[in-house]
């Protein structure tokens, strides 16, 4: 939570941002967007979500029981495959 407050003044990425006018579209806003629902898999390969002066983050980390075991195993290949 420290570090959304930290960052929270960053932008969001212009791909992830709407174009509900064409002004918004000229500048660049929804570009690149890739819907992961549309992908095969329902994963969107190379999309990032996070701002650029971020990077990439990893938040969420499974522990080593019940379902968790799975999502680590699901999330391990997907990162694999970058």
């Amino acid at each position: 939570m420290s570090e959304a407050k930290a960052t929270s003044d960053l932008d969001v990425p212009k791909h992830l941002c709407n174009a509900p006018t064409a002004l918004m579209s000229d500048l660049g806003h929804g570009e690149g967007y890739r819907y992961a629902h549309d992908e095969v898999g329902g994963f969107a390969q190379g999309q990032t979500y996070f701002p650029e002066a971020l990077g990439e983050q990893q938040y969420y980390v499974p522990t080593d029981r019940g379902l968790e075991i799975k999502i680590s195993e699901k999330l391990k290949t997907l990162r694999q495959n970058k």
